[in-house]
């Protein structure tokens, strides 16, 4: 999505001013986040061996963190 998001940003920048000038940056500091992320997590990932992982099922009031 992002490479989506900066395609549509350089066909569309011939028509923008200045004030969306920085977008371009912080689609390359998510990316770089997101990179930062991935990596920080893919070791831990690698220790968790394929056959030992099982689907869990997930319910709506799994996700609910507070009570009405």
């Amino acid at each position: 999505m992002i490479q989506i998001s900066l395609l549509g940003f350089l066909v569309s920048g011939a028509f923008l001013g200045l004030a969306n000038f920085d977008l371009f940056y912080q689609l390359v500091a998510m990316v770089v986040l997101l990179k930062m992320l991935y990596y920080a997590d893919a070791p831990v990932a690698a220790l968790v061996p394929a056959e030992d992982s099982e689907p869990i099922e997930m319910s709506e009031e799994a996700l609910v963190t507070h009570e009405a």
